[in-house]
């Protein structure tokens, strides 16, 4: 069973808005346990500013853990609160779509992994 996601539309350097994304699919059986799990991690590292913390959080594992299913969870959720879910993804991924210059610049990493999920096919 799957179900679909619509991505938000977020705001990009000066205010320019990214386009909204179309709908993904999802599997149904999968979403609850991520929400969960994306509860956790958000609230767990809250106040992280490391990212050995952030990675060291279970919940961070456990999203790890459910595999390249995720992604198209960890997208739409990264670009409904941004967060450190780039995090997530490159160890999802096993890549890092963002050049070394925009690396801490919070917009221009989401639209780099906006970019990369579109191109490999997580994000229609």
């Amino acid at each position: 069973m799957t179900r679909h996601i619509k991505s938000k539309s977020i705001k990009i350097g000066s205010g320019a808005k990214a386009p909204k994304l179309q709908p993904i699919k999802v599997d149904d059986t999968l979403t609850p346990r991520f929400r969960q799990l994306a509860l956790e991690l958000e609230r767990a590292t809250l106040n992280a500013s490391s990212p050995n913390t952030i990675t060291g959080c279970p919940a961070f594992r456990r999203i790890v853990g459910l595999g390249d299913a995720a992604i198209p969870l960890v997208l739409a959720r990264m670009l409904e609160n941004h967060g450190e879910w780039c995090l997530v993804l490159r160890q999802l991924a096993g890549a890092n779509p963002v050049p070394q210059r925009d690396r801490g610049n919070v917009p221009k990493m989401v639209k780099a992994w906006t970019a990369w999920g579109k191109a490999n096919g997580h994000i229609a």
